[in-house]
């Protein structure tokens, strides 16, 4: 796991074969520090470079958070340091960096710590590779939630991402995606070019699509899904409203933790 999420009172004893030991060690060693001012904290290792970032939620702030950034911020591996309070959008940094940068298909991408990544390496290539060999050459992409961005050629003007996370919506106009836009899933309403055809890359959160599904069946520009999930249960409730108008033409799944269904009109 390249992020992970630990709470205060967290055991920190792994015996499975994701959890980047690495990055283990850092949250060992903040724990040693850790007090009731912290509910949660969430490590994030780059995929590609050998550094870190630590987001704290806490109960509440007062002077100690400063001592908590002194006793780690001579750590050479730490790029980002940030807190939060719980429930509460603002994040503060008492680094200069802000972002964590990922690497997919030897471009690298700003990720922020409260936005979302594919937490296991293992499982985040395997699904990349698949989506990417899944998509048609000079594809047209609505990208629809999570990192569903990459996946696009920068220079094709049709290309279309949406999300309703802020954090997302801000790192992929941070990493240059032109026509990004921050949606209500509720009321997906999209102007399309009649002639022109979409491959869809859905990438949203365990909740499924719930009645956005319906918006997109309504799309008639949408040639190719290609859905990117983490709950069965959820994907294959979507998948029984999807197939009315498309036919499923592959599936992959992963730990039971990531599938992926491709579908074709």
């Amino acid at each position: 796991m390249n992020r992970i999420k630990v709470c205060a009172n967290y055991d920190l004893r792994y015996d499975d074969n994701v959890t980047n030991l690495w990055l283990l060690e850092k949250i060992k060693k903040l724990y040693t520090f850790a007090t009731k001012q912290i509910k949660y904290a969430i490590f994030q290792k780059s995929n590609i470079y050998n550094y870190y970032g630590i987001l704290l939620v806490l109960n509440f702030i007062d002077d100690n958070i400063m001592e908590i950034f002194k006793y780690v911020k001579n750590d050479l591996t730490l790029k980002v340091f940030a807190y939060k309070i719980e429930n509460s959008e603002d994040i503060y940094y008492l680094t200069e960096n802000k972002y964590i940068v990922d690497r997919y298909f030897e471009n690298d991408y700003k990720i922020s710590m409260s936005s979302f990544i594919q937490a296991d390496l293992n499982s985040a290539n395997k699904i990349h590779v698949i989506v990417n060999n899944n998509i048609d050459k000079d594809a047209n992409i609505i990208g629809l939630g999570g990192l569903s961005y990459i996946y696009m050629n920068k220079l094709n003007s049709n290309n279309i991402f949406l999300t309703n996370s802020i954090s997302i919506y801000n790192d992929s106009i941070e990493n240059g995606i032109v026509n990004s836009n921050l949606i209500d899933y509720s009321n997906l309403t999209l102007k399309l070019n009649d002639d022109i055809k979409y491959t869809l890359i859905i990438n949203i959160s365990k909740s499924g699509l719930k009645n956005l599904v319906y918006d997109i069946l309504n799309i008639p520009n949408i040639d190719k899904i290609i859905y990117i999930g983490c709950s069965k249960k959820i994907i294959d409730k979507d998948h029984n409203i999807i197939i009315t108008k498309y036919k499923l033409i592959s599936t992959w799944s992963y730990l039971t933790m990531n599938y992926i269904n491709i579908y074709i009109k």
